[in-house]
C-alpha cells in the first residue's frame, strides 16, 4: 500500500515535476497542484504558504506560492 505522500509525488512526477525540482520549477509545481487537485489547489497553496511563513523564512502570507518558492531558492544558493 502507498502513503498519501507517495501517491502525491507519483502524480507530481506524471505532470513533469519531481520532488527535487519543486524549487527549480515553482510555476510548474503550482500548475501541477491545480492539475492534481483542481479547485482545492488554492487551499493547499495557502496551507503551504502559511507553513513556510510560520518558520520565519522571511516569506509572508501575502506572497504567491511561486514567489515564496523562488525566494527560498534564491536564499539556498
Amino acid at each position: 500500500m502507498f502513503t498519501e505522500t507517495e501517491v502525491f509525488y507519483y502524480h507530481l512526477e506524471n505532470v513533469g515535476v519531481s520532488r527535487d525540482e519543486i524549487l527549480d520549477k515553482p510555476e510548474q509545481f503550482v500548475d501541477a497542484l491545480h492539475d492534481i487537485f483542481g479547485n482545492g489547489a488554492a487551499l493547499i497553496e495557502s496551507a503551504i504558504i502559511s507553513e513556510i511563513s510560520s518558520q520565519n523564512t522571511g516569506s509572508t502570507a501575502e506572497q504567491s506560492l511561486v514567489d515564496v518558492l523562488k525566494s527560498i531558492e534564491r536564499r539556498a544558493k
